[in-house]
């Protein structure tokens, strides 16, 4: 067998060591693309909308970006949101000739044409792997009409949830119980609250109380009020007083009742009544005769064993030929109940 020279050997060592630099260029060359792909503002904006906004992942979002949102929004509303929003056929990621301040670039993120989010980024100060400089996110933003505020009211004594989470004192306002003469409302008294929230987005909002179900919660729009629970019968008893002395109280501004039927109402012992029967009727407007209009009793509100609240409104409707003026009336009304019967003590402006 001939010996092999020694040129074969480094020739077969020469094209070993070729092959495996390849290799390695390779490989090199494969991370630089990668590191230089990942490292451009474009790819890490369809990264977070890949990665976050595709997948529902509102947590991580708001953590880690700082994303202007509820603390009460849930991970699920979010998806529902923005998981059927945004998928790789119906969303465009699109440079912005807008760049907030302090940064450098700017994606907006649409869905046939509408504006859903804008994603903010500068670059770094010190280069990385292979000398790039990659950039920073600055900021997640969602934009157009995705924002809602939502307002509740509800007695101090009910324990609020917003889609499941219990709502933070720091979110709550309590109204201070009126001062009125000869009533003395304990120190356990029931407080009417309002709390708004802001930055929920615009799906559902479930608003519930945790301690049982001695409360009901109503809807208008976006405001929503808890009210503790009576029996049909009795708060049928309350509303029904309630409107007809409110009724009264509003004719008789208007001179049109007398103070004697105002007092079938309104406790005659009452800063409320003398206030009343000491004020000399001076506006009340020219008029034929009076209606009322969109009459509504809400809100009824135990605060104390003897003192019961709710809120009354209507449009009093004075007429004169074909003219017509509407004055609005919105008071949180104050009745004592006790073995005498009923009697309206106070009546509070709303608003």
């Amino acid at each position: 067998m001939q010996k092999k020279s020694a040129f074969y050997y480094f020739y077969l060592g020469f094209v070993i060591l070729f092959f495996i630099a390849i290799i390695i260029g390779l490989f090199v060359l494969h991370s630089f693309l990668k590191t230089y792909e990942s490292a451009q503002p474009k790819s890490i904006a369809q990264s977070i909308c890949n990665e976050y906004i595709k997948k529902g992942k509102i947590t991580e979002l708001r953590e880690k970006y700082g994303l202007r949102l509820s603390e009460y929004e849930t991970d699920e509303n979010f998806k529902n949101t923005f998981g059927k929003l945004l998928n790789d056929k119906d969303y465009q990621l699109n440079y912005s000739s807008k760049v907030p301040e302090g940064s450098d670039i700017c994606f907006i993120v649409k869905q046939n044409k509408n504006s859903v989010l804008s994603i903010s980024l500068s670059q770094n100060s010190k280069k990385g792997r292979f000398g790039i400089k990659g950039y920073k996110v600055d900021a997640v933003s969602l934009i157009g009409d995705f924002y809602k505020s939502v307002k509740i009211t509800f007695p101090s004594n009910a324990e609020i949830t917003v889609n499941g989470q219990p709502l933070s004192e720091k979110y709550i306002n309590r109204l201070p119980l009126p001062e009125i003469k000869d009533v003395d409302f304990g120190k356990n008294a029931v407080h009417i609250c309002t709390c708004e929230l802001n930055d929920l987005l615009n799906s559902d909002v479930k608003i519930a109380t945790a301690n049982g179900k001695g409360f009901v919660v109503t809807k208008n729009d976006n405001d929503y009020t808890v009210s503790e629970r009576f029996s049909e019968t009795f708060a049928k008893e309350i509303e029904e007083f309630a409107i007809a002395g409110s009724k009264v109280y509003a004719a008789h501004m208007q001179d049109d009742k007398p103070l004697s039927e105002l007092s079938k109402y309104v406790d005659a012992s009452s800063d409320f009544y003398k206030n009343v029967k000491n004020t000399i009727v001076s506006f009340a407007w020219d008029h034929e005769g009076y209606d009322f209009e969109n009459v509504e009793c809400q809100g009824i509100q135990k605060h104390s064993d003897s003192i019961y609240s709710c809120r009354v409104s209507f449009i009093h409707v004075l007429k004169l030929g074909s003219k017509r003026y509407r004055d609005n009336f919105d008071k949180r009304i104050y009745i004592r109940i006790d073995e005498k019967g009923k009697k309206i003590i106070d009546m509070q402006s709303v608003g």
